[in-house]
């Protein structure tokens, strides 16, 4: 194995799936995070199944207040199917996902300061 092979493998797990609940990466990120303010997040075109969830999930722990966009009978159809609740998300449709950063741009804001 060369010295790259280790750090290739590290990458490319995807840190959503397969993996324990105490998988330590996103515990220390939620615990040095607890005490700051959710940050409005635009999540374009979430509709994978690991895409929902990551919003969904960061959104339950307070890390950031999700904007869904995409269209909104798919990314609801998807969050049935998966079982998670975006009811108490802002969405804004996008027909595209060519067409879905045009409506996500103005949700970016430039940070003031570092959340870590």
């Amino acid at each position: 194995m060369g010295d790259l092979d280790t750090l290739v493998d590290a990458v490319a797990v995807d840190p959503l799936v397969g993996h324990p609940a105490d998988y330590h990466v996103f515990h220390n990120l939620i615990a040095r995070c607890k005490d700051l303010p959710a940050i409005t997040t635009s999540v374009v075109w979430p509709l994978s199944d690991v895409a929902m969830l990551g919003a969904v999930e960061a959104a339950s722990h307070g890390l950031i207040e999700p904007i869904l966009v995409g269209p909104s009978a798919e990314m609801k159809a998807l969050a049935a199917k998966i079982g998670v609740d975006i009811s108490r998300f802002k969405i804004k449709e996008a027909e595209s996902e060519g067409k879905a950063a045009a409506p996500a741009s103005p949700c970016a804001a430039p940070a003031t300061r570092s959340r870590l």
